[in-house]
């Protein structure tokens, strides 16, 4: 993710990016939370900045781990290397320009066309010694997706399905700059733009958990209209066959933290603390949002 500042490009003689600094985030799908940012701000893609000057680049290197990534982050020889030496696979979206032969057609059984799976491929590409899938997704809106991995094992429908959860990293990069305010960095030095990343990262994790475990001191409701309970009943939905997407109920209006909760904290710092303010303000906001 980009946030500028006064920068000095290469054409202007310096060696800012254009796009502004690079913060780059790695976000745990399971735990639906960011669990670190380091940050670059001369000019270099994003897959070379991992390979050159990650300080996290270990965590690729875990036993078995699977990272669901954007199509900046595709190559080929780094990923072959780490599947084969520490079993790590990837899923990311399919590049226009890859060139590619087809090995073998899989058959797409009745249960992944429901799912919206139109096919699945293995693949050679030329910059590859390893074969590759190319899977063929249609959603309920009509938008055509390829996604590419080097999984063997996956069903193709958790495929799309863990490509989709992808967005909740977007939506966290939405609470972060629109939300928090972040869209404009503190400073040109790495170093206090790293600050401001692992800032964001604690306010997003401290107010995760004060809406979870606070929600019955302050008497919100946790009965069946909480947002958790509609998300259940939307999950049943949906797996039931009631559509022929799935796992939409995975990936479609997935909770967030409100940003009324954070305008509310932003506001509270310019007021007297005082419990009528939450009874009039914040909880009926929160309430509204659950």
């Amino acid at each position: 993710e980009s946030s500028h500042y006064q920068k000095l490009t290469p054409s202007q003689g310096g060696t800012d990016s254009s796009k502004g600094h690079m913060e780059l985030v790695t976000f745990d799908l399971r735990a639906g939370i960011p669990i670190n940012a380091d940050v670059d701000t001369s000019s270099i893609a994003e897959i070379r900045f991992v390979k050159e000057r990650w300080d996290y680049v270990e965590l690729t290197r875990e036993k078995n781990s699977l990272w669901v990534v954007d199509r900046a982050f595709i190559d080929s020889t780094f990923w072959d290397t780490r599947k084969k030496s520490h079993g790590v696979t990837v899923i990311t979206r399919m590049k226009e320009n890859l060139n590619y032969s087809v090995i073998e057609d899989k058959k797409v059984n009745s249960s992944a066309k429901k799912q919206g799976i139109l096919s699945d491929q293995i693949i050679q590409l030329d910059c590859s010694k390893q074969k590759w899938r190319l899977i063929g997704y249609r959603s309920d809106s009509g938008e055509y997706y390829e996604y590419l991995t080097n999984d063997m094992n996956l069903k193709s429908g958790v495929v799309a399905f863990l490509y989709h959860r992808r967005w909740d990293e977007e939506k966290y990069f939405d609470n972060y700059k629109n939300d928090m305010g972040n869209k404009k960095a503190w400073s040109r030095k790495p170093v206090a733009i790293r600050q401001q990343a692992v800032i964001g990262i604690i306010t997003f994790i401290l107010t995760r958990l004060f809406t979870n475990k606070h929600a019955i001191n302050f008497q919100l409701p946790i009965d069946g209209s909480t947002q958790s309970k509609r998300h259940s009943r939307k999950q049943e939905k949906h797996l039931s066959g009631e559509t022929n997407d799935h796992f939409k109920a995975f990936h479609v209006n997935l909770s967030k933290v409100t940003r009324q909760v954070w305008r509310f904290l932003k506001m509270c710092m310019l007021k007297k603390s005082h419990h009528r303010l939450y009874e009039v303000q914040l909880k009926p906001l929160m309430t509204t949002y659950l």
